[in-house]
């Protein structure tokens, strides 16, 4: 079993936010710029995307590069410390990927027993929509 540290819950600087393992695994297939990033992530704001760059660089597990031209163009990539945690953190989110339909598939099932305590509407939609055929 490993033991979690006693320091304070965020003893690695890493926060729990949404969207850290999103820009981590993108970053790792090379550099990119702030825009085509934000394109691949989707749904991110850029307050987010800003917000999580910059606490990933304070992390050292992103780098960036500024050019000073017009438009403003600014390259981000991963440090070599950024490579490891993508190495170790990738399998763990494939494996996550790989079991959702089990994993909705408990959710259900537990709802189901305790109705008081179900999801919210949201999350019931998502889970019936990711359900199983019989």
């Amino acid at each position: 079993m490993i033991a979690l540290p006693a320091h304070h819950p965020d003893a690695f600087g890493l926060r729990s936010a949404r969207w850290t393992i999103p820009v981590l695994l993108k970053l790792g297939s090379g550099v990119m710029r702030y825009g085509v990033l934000r394109q691949h992530l989707g749904s991110i704001s850029n307050k987010s995307l800003s917000a999580a760059l910059r606490q990933l660089e304070r992390d050292g597990l992103v780098d960036r590069k500024v050019f000073a031209q017009i438009p403003p163009r600014v390259d981000y990539w991963l440090t070599p410390l950024g490579d490891d945690f993508v190495r170790v953190v990738a399998p763990f989110v494939s494996f996550l990927e790989q079991q959702r339909p089990a994993i909705s598939s408990a959710r259900l099932e537990y709802d189901a027993r305790r109705p008081c305590w179900g999801p919210t509407s949201k999350d019931r939609k998502r889970d019936v929509a990711t359900r199983p055929s019989p």
